[in-house]
């Protein structure tokens, strides 16, 4: 798939030619290599070995690019207009891979969460770019602390990201807040622990609701009694509006959203890698832990809405911001 206009790769290529303006007013270098030297970078990639030299003295492209760039005969871009990696007209995979491997813990020489390095700011504008044009960079693990990241395309995931990152906003308690981040890293990397901590957010949404409301929560309460109580305490129609039929079908809809991270979590529990699975055992995907995940943020978020709602849980009143991110006025 090729979305990726030959603009939005240039205004990359800029980027790392011109750098990225700093709030100190400075500008900020990022050289696509980062710690590593050209060559080292890009064996990562590709197979420097059998691709052909420019460079009659050298018999393959790792011993060209070795030499010329340490004698500085190419400019800083060179990698962009190179023919043999051809990026600014390479199929959006190759550019994007390429995208990931500049931000890898092993390659960038500042981490990318450092709210002082350039690495940071670059970053932001090359996600400005991507997105524009479907794509997005996203965290896959972690590796000595810092973020290891893949590329998807931008649509129901991001959405699905967006809604979580806008709860957590929302959200003062710094345990919900781990719980959802916990939930969001796992989705690619462990789709069977994102099912389960999607239930748990459910869970832990409604039992606050209910605290916060000074309703004594039984430890034996699942998920469909939390349900009934939280409803029990906040307006699931609008102020003014009373139609016991539509509020009884706005329930009936609540109730399958949150039977949906349940059964997948039963699926994933008759589903487990336990008990004796042969080794071609296939377990639950990401797209799995998305639905999970997608079910599971959708009540939270119209749970929590509505208890904050017309005087709800005090004054507080949660507003949507752009991004999908959220913030509590008062």
């Amino acid at each position: 798939m090729n979305k990726l206009s030959e603009v939005a790769k240039r205004d990359i290529q800029d980027l790392f030619n011109c750098g990225v303006a700093l709030p100190d007013g400075s500008t900020g270098r990022v050289y696509w290599s980062g710690r590593l030297e050209d060559a080292d970078f890009l064996a990562r990639l590709y197979n420097l070995t059998s691709m052909p030299s420019y460079d009659h003295r050298y018999g393959n492209a790792e011993g060209d690019i070795r030499c010329h760039v340490a004698w500085g005969d190419w400019e800083d871009d060179w990698v962009f207009t190179d023919g043999r990696f051809n990026l600014l007209h390479s199929d959006d995979e190759t550019f994007l891979n390429f995208l990931c491997e500049v931000f890898h813990p092993a390659v960038t020489k500042n981490s990318v969460e450092d709210p002082d390095s350039p690495e940071m700011y670059m970053l932001e504008e090359i996600q400005k770019i991507i997105r524009s044009e479907g794509y997005e960079l996203y965290e896959i693990k972690r590796m000595a602390n810092k973020p290891v990241f893949a590329w998807r395309e931008v649509g129901a995931a991001h959405a699905i990201q967006q809604q979580t990152e806008a709860l957590k906003q929302a959200f003062t308690s710094d345990y919900l807040r781990t719980q959802i981040d916990q939930m969001q890293k796992s989705v690619e990397s462990n789709p069977a622990d994102a099912i389960g901590k999607a239930k748990e957010l459910i869970e832990s949404c409604c039992k606050t609701i209910l605290e916060e409301s000074n309703v004594t929560v039984d430890e034996g309460w699942e998920i469909p009694r939390l349900l009934k109580e939280t409803m029990a305490v906040i307006d699931v129609l609008p102020a003014g509006l009373q139609n016991e039929t539509v509020e009884d079908a706005v329930k009936k809809l609540l109730g399958n959203l949150s039977q949906m991270p349940f059964q997948i979590a039963t699926i994933r529990n008759k589903m487990g890698t336990g008990h004796g699975k042969a080794d071609s055992f296939i377990g639950l995907e990401p797209r799995h832990a998305k639905l999970a995940v997608g079910a599971a943020s959708t009540l939270c978020w119209f749970l929590w809405e509505s208890y904050h709602a017309d005087g709800c849980g005090g004054e507080s009143k949660i507003l949507p911001l752009s991004g999908g991110r959220g913030v509590r006025h008062r």
